[in-house]
């Protein structure tokens, strides 16, 4: 176990704290993907607590999905979703003092970057998503009425020159 506690902080502490460009002859974006690889494979995926959560953000994913037009739960689940990213930071010390009782490793660091990754990142994705779907419906929503409203003006016009 303390190996793979020291893997995990050889991996944060390697990470890039200011915007360098090139290190170890790798370009940035060779040297993120090496760094994302390098730190995917330093997880224990098979852990329940892990699998638990990989498993709520598909469902989340799903649920989004299939909501697409169903607009007052799409508005509630971009709320909901932002309260739980909003609980990163107090849920990040809260399962560094914590981890014993769940995980093989504590992979809860003072910068909050594994929970980050793992907890907030795919709940602002999912965030994002809402908001692409719920502007989507508004702008349909838009279209649809001003269609109605040209629709009567021109009715309202033919039945002008009628009447004249």
């Amino acid at each position: 176990m303390q190996a793979h506690d020291d893997i995990v902080k050889a991996i944060l502490s390697s990470l890039p704290t200011s915007g360098s460009g090139d290190q170890d002859g790798l370009p940035s974006l060779e040297q993120a993907i090496y760094q994302a690889e390098n730190f995917i494979r330093a997880i224990d995926w098979s852990q329940p607590w892990l699998i638990a959560l990989v498993a709520f953000h598909v469902t989340s994913f799903l649920t989004l999905i299939l909501s697409r037009n169903k607009h007052d739960l799409l508005s509630g689940l971009l709320f909901f979703f932002i309260f739980l990213a909003c609980l990163s930071q107090p849920l990040n010390g809260f399962l560094s003092s914590n981890w014993e009782h769940f995980a093989s490793a504590n992979y809860f660091d003072q910068s909050g970057l594994f929970l980050a990754t793992v907890y907030s990142l795919p709940l602002i994705l999912n965030c994002i998503l809402a908001l692409v779907l719920v502007l989507r419906a508004t702008c349909t929503m838009l279209v649809s009425v001003k269609r109605k409203q040209l629709e009567r003006q021109l009715k309202a016009k033919k039945s002008a020159k009628k009447n004249d």
